[in-house]
């Protein structure tokens, strides 16, 4: 039984290692008849931001009604930069996606998806990228 066992296995090894060696390089695929850029707009695109290498983009943003109110805002860093980001309150800021560093009213913070850090009200966040970095902060305001 085990000399069957041998020839199977055999017989799987060799099937496996033809067909592999079969396969032809066929180089790179031709580029497209008609190339054109997509036709997706996304319904809130981002705009050039505050200052040099940000741009930015309004998500959402509601007033309560009691005196206070809520921004949310993505924030998209250019690598290779760094920046400060101004914030009209007190912020909390996610890293969606990317990484470098940031320095938060003094505190030095290593930034990568998904480190969230507040910036207090009055305070500079200072930005450098290593990477496309995008931010989404939540930002507070007294009314």
């Amino acid at each position: 039984m085990a000399a069957m066992q041998k020839v199977c296995l055999l017989l799987v090894v060799t099937s496996l290692l033809s067909v592999c060696a079969t396969k032809q390089d066929t180089g790179p695929l031709p580029r497209p008849a008609n190339p054109r850029e997509s036709d997706y707009r996304p319904s809130i695109p981002f705009q050039p931001g505050p200052v040099e290498g940000v741009a930015t983009r309004t998500v959402f943003s509601t007033d309560s009604g009691r005196g206070y109110s809520v921004d949310v805002t993505d924030i998209a860093v250019r690598p290779g930069t760094a920046v400060s980001v101004p914030f009209a309150g007190p912020a909390m800021v996610e890293v969606r996606h990317g990484g470098g560093t940031a320095i938060a009213g003094g505190r030095n913070v290593e930034l990568r998806s998904g480190t969230i850090l507040t910036v207090g009200e009055g305070e500079a966040l200072t930005v450098t990228a290593q990477e496309p970095t995008t931010l989404r902060a939540y930002v507070y305001r007294a009314r």
